[in-house]
């Protein structure tokens, strides 16, 4: 059709056009090329849907079939659902008012929707990704560019990211950052890895969560608290809140903690310690340059350069219980050692 083929609920086997497919009602197609847009309420696909633009008022529906993947040489638009039992690959953009279900997504240009998006396979994106609601995804999360998402971001598989931005959380078992993370809550079943890039530093407005290590080689800025079920590794680190880790903490830079440390084992600094609340350790704390602490408890040993306490240095009878300094302790406040 050199223009417009309208079809009013019927069934046809292979729709082709050379501009512009519209249905106000139900459409059920095998194969559907066009060089124009392919405008409908409903519109379901047995087979691959090929052309310049997609524009769907209500569902686009692909069925679980063999050749059931959604191919386009560019856009996809839908103001309703984007479901799919199979893939949907895009060559550009995916952009959609309402929700996006489907096994797998990759796209070469940028994904926003407004709505919710649920993957059970693997999200490819090569530009941006842009979510006003939530973003699941069974597999894994690769984008190029950055993610922005109003709501939450979940991965139960590896991640791959430059820059996540999110107002809600991002759970999911490896989140790899190339970028920043920001956005009010890190929640990570396993670990963060950020890499040694420039921007690398993971920043939010409130707290991070993991069960496993959280490792960075750069510094890890935090407005709220960290807590870690596991191990700390970062070149440097700065919160507001409490730091709690039950594994151990390395620190190559500084460690600034506006509120108290808890730690289960370990702490090794090679620049300084500061915490304005408690440093409450199971283990030993090492220090190799100066560090500030209002109150030092601990069951194993406090080793530095220089300990400098305002408050109190209380250190439990225990049979590794003694302070240990290469240089000079200081204590304004009470000392209690064994």
């Amino acid at each position: 059709l050199s223009s417009t083929l309208d079809v009013a609920g019927v069934t046809n086997s292979a729709a082709t056009s050379t501009a512009t497919l519209f249905a106000s009602g139900a459409s059920t197609v095998h194969t559907l090329a066009a060089t124009g847009a392919a405008t409908g309420t409903t519109l379901k696909l047995n087979g691959a849907a090929t052309g310049t633009t997609l524009e769907l008022s209500s569902t686009l529906d692909v069925v679980g079939v063999t050749n059931s993947a959604v191919t386009t040489t560019a856009s996809v638009y839908s103001s309703g659902a984007i479901t799919g039992a199979d893939s949907l690959s895009v060559a550009g953009a995916i952009t959609g008012a309402s929700t996006i279900y489907t096994a797998g997504i990759a796209s070469s240009g940028a994904i926003s929707v407004t709505g919710t998006s649920k993957f059970t396979g693997s999200v490819t994106v090569a530009s941006e990704l842009k979510v006003t609601g939530a973003v699941t995804a069974t597999d894994s999360l690769k984008v190029s560019g950055a993610v922005t998402a109003g709501s939450s971001v979940h991965v139960s598989g590896a991640s791959t990211v430059n820059t996540l931005a999110l107002s809600g959380a991002a759970t999911g078992t490896t989140l790899k950052l190339t970028g920043a993370a920001t956005g009010t809550t890190l929640e990570l079943s396993s670990t963060l890895d950020v890499v040694g890039v420039t921007n690398s530093a993971v920043t939010t407005t409130a707290s991070v969560y993991s069960s496993g290590a959280i490792t960075g080689a750069d510094s890890l800025s935090v407005a709220g608290a960290i807590t870690g079920a596991s191990t700390i590794y970062t070149a440097g680190i700065a919160s507001s809140g409490a730091i709690s880790v039950t594994g151990t903490s390395k620190f190559t830079g500084s460690v600034t903690v506006a509120s108290e440390l808890k730690v289960t084992g370990a702490v090794t600094a090679t620049d300084s310690l500061k915490v304005s609340g408690a440093v409450t350790a199971g283990s030993s704390v090492h220090v190799s340059g100066a560090s500030t602490v209002n109150t030092l408890a601990l069951s194993g040993a406090a080793t530095g350069t220089t300990l400098e306490l305002s408050s109190t240095l209380d250190v439990a009878g225990v049979t590794n219980s003694a302070a240990t300094s290469t240089a000079t302790l200081f204590a304004s406040g009470a000392s209690t050692v064994n």
